[in-house]
């Protein structure tokens, strides 16, 4: 036998679960799984507070030393194992407790995470008015003590239409959430442009880019520009969660993963760096209506997107036009990482009992109608009185901690 009909005779695996419908789907699936919330949020935050352009040194170290190598470790594991995290480790069964954990971490996020968006669309539905309510003159319920007593209904109604939108999309798993992709990879894209174009047009915006790009090449000596570099890494390419490992199982045998774990993790930091340039020319804008310096009105997390940027917008002319494209680009960056995080989630759990989850197509229907119940049932936690009250206490000491810290080391 010559060695072309020895290489022909070798079996192939045959795939036991779905496939997606073309390769264009995983690699859409993966940018939306790993260009979320925090390339908006926190990245272009993480870079002005730690030397601006010159954090885009330790920030790219990373990238290649760390993010990279474990991008296309995780992508390479769930290709040839056709398995998730848990059942994918069987190669080596001492880490199997890892991909439980990755499964579990990713329950946790997944939970606060639809929160998050669940707060956007009750963001989105408000500013459908001639008046943004979150503006800072608004006197409305938002502005008021009561608020968070008040807007509670609103958000668990917003919760739930969240949940049931993560069902309707994971409700044939990876058959249903590979059409969905290419609206949630693609839009964000679009509404970054407008923004940006927009912003650049403002007065101040010059001020406000110049400020997130000015390096600070004293700061690399510091080690928690370092650490920061590396956690955001962590943070931007959803690594070690085990989502990479699902996402790519569903992938053909023969794909080509080299080629996906450079584009991906590229295409991802890119982004990063240019929402830095969307949200800092907006704050330079901001920061030249109330003439003050830039650093009082940057902040990260949910106080730069629920409270600093619709001030912003609010400033704007048209302000409700541009709250609605802010908004519907923050919902659609929430729930395209929230599909991958909870199909990660749901896939792990059927790759454990797929004689009784995988048997019929109903039951693995209500299979995951329950799991998104229950993952609702216990976001309703999240949106008490008491647990806002928690995340803005939160939010004002990190930011006086952050603040305490700038001025303590120019000094």
């Amino acid at each position: 036998m010559d060695k072309t009909e020895a290489v022909k005779s070798e079996p192939k695996p045959k795939p036991d679960r779905e496939q997606w419908g073309n390769q264009m789907e995983f690699l859409f699936t993966c940018i939306a799984y790993a260009v979320g919330l925090g390339n908006v949020w926190r990245f272009p935050y993480l870079a002005y507070k730690n030397g601006g352009g010159a954090f885009l040194i330790p920030y790219v170290i990373m990238l290649a030393l760390v993010g990279l190598p474990l991008f296309f470790m995780e992508i390479a594991l769930g290709q040839y194992s056709s398995l998730g995290p848990i059942k994918a480790w069987k190669v080596s069964p001492l880490f199997k407790g890892r991909g439980v954990a990755s499964v579990f971490v990713s329950a946790l996020i997944g939970l606060y995470y639809n929160v998050i968006v669940a707060y956007c669309l009750v963001y989105l539905i408000s500013s459908m008015t001639s008046e943004l309510p979150c503006g800072p003159t608004a006197k409305n319920d938002w502005n008021s003590d009561m608020s968070l007593v008040e807007c509670q209904p609103v958000l668990v109604g917003s919760l739930a239409a969240a949940w049931f939108i993560v069902f309707l999309v994971l409700i044939k798993g990876v058959g249903s959430l590979g059409k969905v992709v290419y609206f949630v990879a693609i839009f964000p894209y679009i509404m970054l442009t407008i923004l940006l174009v927009r912003g650049l047009t403002l007065e101040g915006a010059s001020d406000g880019v110049m400020y997130y790009l000015s390096p600070s090449w004293e700061r690399l000596a510091d080690i928690q520009v370092w650490k920061d570099a590396a956690v955001q890494i962590f943070f931007s390419l959803s690594a070690c969660t085990g989502g990479l490992i699902t996402m790519s199982s569903y992938n053909r045998y023969e794909n080509n993963i080299r080629r996906d774990a450079i584009l991906i993790p590229l295409l991802n930091c890119a982004t990063s760096v240019f929402a830095g340039f969307v949200i800092f020319s907006v704050l330079g804008f901001m920061a030249h209506e109330k003439n003050v310096p830039i650093d009082e009105v940057a902040e990260q997390g949910p106080g730069l997107v629920f409270v600093v940027y619709p001030e912003a917008l609010s400033k704007m002319p048209v302000p409700p036009l541009w709250s609605i494209l802010f908004f519907i680009m923050m919902c659609s960056l929430g729930f395209g990482s929230q599909f991958s995080i909870i199909e990660n989630v749901i896939a792990s759990i059927i790759d454990q009992f797929p004689g009784t989850l995988r048997s019929s197509t109903l039951r693995s229907i209500c299979f995951r109608a329950v799991v998104c119940s229950a993952f609702f049932l216990v976001g309703l936690t999240m949106v008490t009185r008491a647990e806002a009250l928690c995340n803005q206490r939160k939010t004002l000491s990190t930011l006086r901690v952050d603040k305490n810290s700038q001025r303590i080391s120019t000094k």
